[in-house]
């Protein structure tokens, strides 16, 4: 359909361009929003499930760390040995830096603790010309602790600290201890029995000599 624009000499309208009754869309761009359209239910569906497996993975985790908790707080509470009261789950080296002049280093750990706090641990140390330490611990949830490292990792650096846990050792100390100990009653009671037995035959041939 054709405008009217206004003459500058007379002032009659005079016939202006000719638009198209609708306007299309180019074909990349119509291409790109149908890609578009499609995946867009899939992108909010995978937020959903993304959502849902953090949610599960971070419940698997607390179970696991809670049998393992309770296993390092009876360690700590019945051995003899001093154990920190903690699981190292995951230790990191990151950036380390080195010249002539000095140089820095950078550590992750993971850290569960007995009482059930999980904590992530940086340490930053630096050395020569201006040498520093900085500690800094963090509280973490299950689900940060998930998003952070990844459960497989944690995963593994429980088995491995499990691997290493000296509860093992201990068992076959109390074992021997034990046995032992029952040994020793057992001649204590066998030593007293004696001493009653001698007792009651002095006792006897005392009163037949009377």
């Amino acid at each position: 359909m054709a405008s009217a624009l206004p003459s500058p000499a007379s002032g009659r309208l005079l016939p202006g361009p000719t638009m198209p009754d609708t306007c299309q869309m180019p074909r990349s761009i119509h291409d790109l929003n149908t890609a578009l359209d499609v995946l867009e239910p899939f992108a909010h569906e995978l937020q959903t499930v993304e959502k849902a497996l953090l949610e599960r993975e971070a419940q698997i985790l607390e179970e696991l760390l809670r049998r393992a908790g309770s296993l390092l707080a009876m360690y700590s509470h019945n051995s003899r040995h001093y154990y920190h009261g903690e699981l190292i789950l995951l230790d990191e080296i990151g950036d380390v830096y080195e010249d002539e002049s000095g140089g820095f280093k950078t550590r992750v750990r993971l850290i569960y603790f007995d009482n059930g706090r999980l904590v992530r641990r940086l340490d930053v140390s630096s050395w020569g010309h201006h040498a520093i330490k900085i500690d800094d611990d963090s509280d973490l949830s299950f689900e940060a602790a998930v998003q952070s490292f990844g459960l497989e990792a944690i995963c593994a650096g429980l088995q491995d600290a499990l691997r290493n846990f000296p509860i093992h050792c201990s068992l076959l100390e109390c074992r021997k201890r034990l046995l032992a100990a029952t040994q020793i009653i057992h001649e204590l009671r066998c030593t007293s029995q004696n001493g009653e037995n001698i007792r009651h035959s002095i006792d006897f041939k005392g009163g037949e000599n009377a």
